[in-house]
């Protein structure tokens, strides 16, 4: 976390300037638990009264009891609520020239404390201009029954559908082994899922997949020239970097190593790219793309979306990324780093066919839709 200058020393200065300040004595206390959560009313009141995750060890200042939690100062200068059971007397105190009175629940953005931190080699986008407000999603460009034959042959087989599913399930022949029958479904949104499970599949335990034995940076290629057989026009030509980049980082909890990193990728059965659906300027359209796996025995499976789309006249220049970081971070209560930002058009928070400019932030905590058209943001994970 980072400390802010505005701590308990700059109180007791400014505390020491005031005419007649009496010095008050306040209990110090332990926190005996990990992610306890500083709040800004004495119960917590929902996820937005959150203000931090406090860890085990820390040493506060107890202020003023209230219900079953006490009003505490931290050492970094934050004042907040601690539920009672999670902090231990230490049986010191302090002496500070400030009435508990005085104390207010702190704004830890206002006082410089931020739960985001971009790390040094993060991979960040900013040189920013003026882009389509909008683009708002039409029919899918891709003939179903032509990837159909495709993927499964002229022979295919339309399973019965069930009652709660929501797709259709197509497979290549009945009647063999599972490991022997690829399929395909087709969701009742458009989108569609290819899988041959004789590239990754044990076949009936009696066989392991081999290892990769490469990079991503070789693999990629294999997975283009298999995919060139069901999308000859260009759709695999933009690899996402997002999934890279947190392969790189999250199985380590940092930057693997070059040794480490290709050690790691090495002893994979499978690699995994998503090739984005781009607009003619760059922008990628978030989830309208073709997530591929492929593995030393060919493409393992992909799931496809991909749309027409149109953009809309307006067009606007996106919010800062320091204003968008800070937007994300204005909902954590737990440390985060950033390792990923760029401009994406996203519906996180529209929820249908209009994709509003946004900032996509990949965090090793969770990812962040920042909308630039409607000032809000949304999380895939826990904050806390």
């Amino acid at each position: 976390m980072k400390r802010c200058s505005v701590g308990i020393l700059i109180v007791l200065l400014i505390c020491a300037l005031m005419t007649g300040a009496l010095a008050e004595t306040y209990a110090e206390y332990e926190v005996i638990a990990d992610g306890v959560f500083l709040t800004k009313t004495p119960e917590m009141n929902g996820l937005e009264s959150i203000i931090l995750s406090v860890k085990q060890g820390e040493k506060v200042l107890g202020i003023a009891e209230e219900g079953n939690a006490i009003l505490i100062v931290m050492e970094n200068g934050l004042c907040g609520y601690l539920e009672k059971e999670h902090l231990k007397h230490t049986g010191k105190s302090k002496e500070m020239e400030v009435s508990a009175e005085e104390f207010a629940v702190s704004n830890r953005q206002d006082m410089g404390i931020f739960l985001i931190d971009v790390d040094e080699k993060a991979d960040l986008f900013t040189d920013t201009g003026r882009y389509p407000k909008t683009v708002t999603l039409g029919e899918s460009t891709h003939d179903v029954q032509k990837l159909l034959t495709l993927l499964l042959g002229d022979k295919y087989v339309h399973k019965e559908r069930s009652e709660w599913s929501q797709s259709d399930e197509y497979v290549a022949q009945v009647g063999v082994n599972p490991w022997e029958t690829r399929s395909v479904h087709v969701y009742d949104d458009g989108s569609i899922w290819f899988y041959d499970p004789a590239v990754s599949g044990e076949r009936g335990g009696e066989y392991e997949p081999p290892n990769m034995n490469m990079l991503p940076d070789d693999s990629v290629l294999i997975a283009k020239g298999l995919l060139a057989a069901y999308f000859p026009n260009g759709e695999t030509d933009f690899v996402g970097k997002a999934r890279l980049v947190s392969e790189r980082w999250s199985y380590a909890d940092r930057w693997m190593t070059d040794a480490e990193y290709r050690e790691f990728m090495y002893g994979c059965k499978l690699h995994y790219f998503n090739f984005e659906h781009r607009t003619e300027q760059g922008i990628a359209i978030l989830g309208d793309s073709i997530l591929a796996s492929v593995g030393i025995n060919g493409l393992n499976g992909f799931d496809l979306s991909w749309h027409e789309y149109t953009e809309s006249a307006e067009e606007i220049v996106p919010m800062p990324l320091k204003d968008a970081i800070r937007m994300a971070d204005s909902s954590r209560a737990a440390e985060a780093t950033l390792l990923y930002a760029n401009l994406v058009y996203s519906n996180w928070l529209t929820e249908n066919n209009e994709y509003n400019l946004s900032w996509y932030l990949l965090t090793d905590r969770g990812t962040y839709v920042v909308d630039c058209v409607l000032n809000r943001h949304k999380c895939d994970s826990y904050e806390y």
